[in-house]
């Protein structure tokens, strides 16, 4: 599966997304531009809830006002 995204984020809070697919908090997969944790991106899935998610987590972040694409 590849997901590809035109984002052009004015703003962002803690853990808003740029997309989430799933049926609810237990199996799911999203991508967020800022992290609770860390304020970084971060894209996880899981089948078994939060605890359980496989991360990918980044050092940087979106530059804000500027349109990023290609992240797969």
């Amino acid at each position: 599966m590849t997901v590809m995204a035109w984002v052009n984020l004015a703003s962002a809070s803690d853990w808003s997304r740029i997309f989430d697919f799933g049926n609810n908090t237990t199996a799911n997969m999203f991508l967020t531009p800022q992290n609770g944790a860390g304020g970084t991106v971060r894209f996880a899935i899981t089948t078994n809830g939060g605890g359980n998610e496989q991360q990918i987590n980044c050092s940087s972040t979106f530059d804000h006002g500027r349109v990023a694409s290609g992240w797969r």
